[in-house]
Order: C-alpha cells, then structure tokens, then sequence
C-alpha cells in the first residue's frame, strides 16, 4: 500500500517529521521510515544526513556510515553542527581529510568560536559553498567573529545566537579584519540591549562599514533591568539611550536596506525606532513581540507605521506571542486601518497578523474594514508559545 502512494504524498509525510540534529527520537522516526518501503527509503535518507553533528567521535560513525552505504550520503548533508574544541581538532581533521568535503552543505553552527577561528582555513576547504554560519559563544570579540568568517568564498549570512559582544577595544581598531566581501545578512538571536549596541559600534567604527540588505534582531530584556555586565539600568532605559549605534547604523545603510525582522520581550523597546525613516528601500517588514501581561503593542506597532517611508514595502507581518489574553479594544485597530491606508502603504500587498486568540483572529477583520476592502489583510493563528 506504502509503496502505492504518490510521491508527492510521501515527500508531504516525511517533510513532517522533519526535526532538528538533537531531537533523537524524531531522528529515529525518520530512520524507521525507511524500512516501510524501497520507495521510502531515498526520501527518508535525506531527511536524516541533512543536518549532522560533527566531532571527534560522530565523525568516525560517518565515515563508517558513509563506507557501508549505496546511498551518496555526504550529498545529502545541507547543515553541519561542530561540537569539537581543542584538543580534539588533531584528530578530528585526520578523519576530516579521510571524508573528504562536503559539497552539498551551506549551513555551519560552532559554539567554540576561537577553536573555529583558528581552523576556518581548513574548515573552508573542506566546506566550499557555506554561505551561513551561526556562532554561540559567551563573549565574542568583534573581529575575531569576522575573521572567522572571511576564509568562506561563499559566506553570506551571519547568525549571532545569545552572543556576548564586550565593548570594543578602540587599540584594536588600528587592525581592520578582512570582511567578507559578500557579507549582506545578519541575524542576532536572544541578546540584550548591550551587547547589540557593542555590535553595531564595532561595525560603525570600521573603516569599511560593511552593507547589509537583510537583519533580524532579537532583543531580550535584561530580568530586572541588570544588564550582562552587572550594572542596573533605569525602567525607561530604552526610550532614553534609544540604541544610538543601532540608529545610526540604519542611518548609515539607508536604502540600500531590504529586509527587516525586529523581535522584542518588551513592547517599548527599540522595535519603533525612529532611524527607520532612513530606510526607505525596505520590501519586508517583520516584528514579533513576545509579551506579558500589561503590554499594549498597538501603540508601538502604530509609532513603527509612522517612521515608515517605504514605497517598495509590500510585507508587513506583526507575530504574536503571548499567554496573556488580549484585550481588544476597537478604536487602536480602527486607528492601526487608517495608518495602513496612507498613501506610503499604497504598494502593501499583505499586511499579516499572527495571533494565538480565536477571538482576534474573528474579530479583526471587521475591525480593519479598510485593508480588508484592498485584500491585503491576513490573520492567521499561531501557537501561544
């Protein structure tokens, strides 16, 4: 019966599983999938090498797998996790050589960045067409992060997850890092207020200051107001430093930027930036607020729309993520409709609302008569968390 099934089907069913390198028992589902059929098997082998983790001793069962198999596995491999530090990386790039490269991968995660650093002549020789690499480390020196990444010809996007960024010595200035030259992506996941503003005061203390038509930022709020380095800031801390090297970074790129996601805990934090005037090339717009109780966005989400000069903007779409019941109140949506139809929203093809309320979900579209009348509105749901 299995094997009867189209293959449009079994690649829809497979897909379903699809899981992260860590979820063993998602993993093991997929291996399981195999066994249902011939037909199955191909499918199935592609979802499991397509994300690896890569050490001293996985890489030995690799090798082994790849040795025993009929299947072109080291084709199959798209993302590679490095969980190798030091002392292992001898013996690691002994069996490296013995695998060989792997052509097919473009994405590659470390969270040992200096032990990465120090071998990416290597690494980028055995991993020719990355164009994403995603580093977790504590505390992550500015230049070391971009030399790291210069040695991949196809380098294209940088991803920061809950990174340390210390304040950047200015002596070490005197050393520009080589920058990638196709560097146009960056993503910073869970950080604080900090650490981005140490980001983007690197980046502006470059001789060259690279481009980037795409950023993501996620900012988290410090519990209670103490920032990583111990010191306490005051409640309206955001409104009055206003991420001044954040602002003048998207000051600085103007129009050349494209795409934009701002994620916050807070909904008075820096998502309404008034810098975003400058940006005038945006095509897509995405804010996601993680929030709770006593967190109005509305009103952030309609300080956003007003900095807004964007005639290319043809994306907008606002993420909800809460268990606190939203109160709905009329008028704020009413105004949110009226925002949107300004002529600088003329070239808005959807405008999308994703919330985890049935309530809202119903209801808004007869609050938002306007975008519902141009077709551009979407609500869609979501899980709470």
């Amino acid at each position: 019966m299995a094997a009867a099934l189209p293959q449009e089907l079994v690649d829809l069913i497979l897909g379903e599983l699809q899981t992260d390198e860590f979820d063993f028992l998602g993993r093991h589902t997929i291996a399981r999938c195999g066994l249902v059929c011939r037909n199955w098997l191909p499918l199935s082998r592609t979802h499991l090498f397509a994300h690896v983790i890569l050490n001293d001793r996985s890489i030995k069962k690799l090798l082994s797998v790849v040795a025993a198999s009929s299947f072109p596995i080291l084709t199959f491999i798209r993302a590679v996790t490095l969980t190798v530090n030091a002392a292992q990386y001898k013996a690691f790039k002994t069996v490296f050589h013995q695998l060989g490269s792997l052509p097919q991968a473009t994405t590659l995660r470390t969270s040992n960045l200096f032990t990465f650093a120090e071998n990416s002549d290597f690494l980028s020789t055995h991993f020719p067409h990355i164009s994403v690499l995603v580093f977790r480390h504590k505390d992550a020196p500015f230049l070391e992060v971009l030399n790291a990444a210069s040695p991949f010809p196809s380098f294209k996007s940088l991803c920061l997850e809950s990174v340390g960024f210390p304040p950047l010595p200015h002596e070490s200035l005197a050393s520009e890092p080589r920058i990638p030259p196709h560097w146009d992506s960056l993503t910073l996941g869970f950080m604080t207020h900090r650490d981005i503003e140490n980001l983007f005061e690197a980046l502006l203390s470059l001789d060259t200051i690279p481009i980037l038509s795409s950023l993501s930022i996620y900012s988290r709020k410090p519990k209670k107001h103490v920032d990583r380095l111990g010191s306490h800031l005051p409640p309206d801390f955001l409104e009055e430093n206003a991420f001044e090297f954040l602002q003048g970074y998207l000051c600085h790129i103007g129009s050349r930027l494209r795409h934009l996601k701002l994620e916050s805990e807070n909904a008075h934090s820096y998502i309404a930036l008034p810098a975003l005037e400058h940006n005038t090339g945006l095509e897509s717009l995405a804010l996601q607020f993680n929030y709770g109780p006593g967190t109005d966005i509305l009103p952030t989400l309609l300080r956003v729309l007003s900095h807004l000069h964007a005639p290319r903007l043809s994306t907008v779409t606002v993420d909800v993520v809460s268990h606190v019941h939203p109160t709905i109140v009329p008028e704020e949506w009413h105004a949110l409709d009226r925002a949107l139809a300004d002529e600088c929203f003329e070239g808005l093809r959807t405008f999308t609302m994703r919330t985890p309320w049935a309530e809202l979900e119903e209801e808004l579209p007869g609050h938002m008569p306007l975008s519902r009348a141009r077709g551009i509105l979407r609500v869609q749901a979501r899980a709470r968390w």
